[in-house]
């Protein structure tokens, strides 16, 4: 009776011990898929909305580029509505990839509504250093006429949007598109303050 159970317990051991390797394995894979699931799932959806966040941020820098282009056409330039942009695009100044996205989407926007306008003869040159705009139009001894751009205002947006094609001109950065083509300078230039 003693060896029948022994041999009894020797085969639900060996039994047992089997059916154990394989059960734990399969706990094991389960755990391990479940885990993969929900990380792969949580980074789907977090590219999900931050696709989403950024489609949604190019179409507000695309409305208020064009509601400043807008402007600029119909109504005098002044400084103040030179600076009514920079607020608006805000999204645009900083260092992450929302922000790079926004300069991207601001520029190509900026340069295919300046070609679709005409916007050539009369442009603003950007000088990231000085922090002024410089007309294309000239003063008689050939230099730019400047407009100093107001301290605090300007000089995030200046130095990390690319708002047109790089120059070679001496002393600019980027160049700016404003204007209609007007067959010369634009009158609007004349009712911006003038650094001599």
């Amino acid at each position: 009776m003693n060896s029948s159970r022994r041999r009894k317990l020797r085969l639900w051991e060996t039994f047992h011990g089997t059916l154990m390797l394989p059960v734990t394995f399969l706990f094991i894979a389960a755990a391990i898929a479940t885990g993969l699931l929900t990380f792969y799932h949580e980074r789907w959806h977090a590219h999900h909305q931050a696709a989403q966040q950024l489609d949604i941020l190019a179409d507000t820098v695309k409305a208020n580029v064009e509601r400043f282009l807008k402007d600029c056409r119909y109504d005098t330039l002044h400084q103040t509505r030179w600076l009514s942009l920079l607020p608006a695009l805000k999204e645009a100044t900083g260092t992450g990839p929302q922000a790079r996205t926004a300069r991207d989407e601001l520029s190509r926007i900026l340069r295919r509504i300046c070609e679709e306008r005409g916007l050539y003869d009369d442009i603003l040159f950007v000088n990231r250093e000085k922090m002024i705009l410089a007309s294309a139009s000239e003063k008689d001894n050939g230099t730019p006429y400047h407009f100093p751009v107001p301290q605090g205002h300007a000089p995030p947006f200046l130095r990390d949007v690319h708002l047109g094609a790089a120059t070679t001109r001496p002393g600019i950065d980027y160049i700016l598109p404003l204007y209609e083509k007007e067959g010369g300078a634009s009158p609007r230039l004349a009712h911006l303050p003038r650094q001599h």
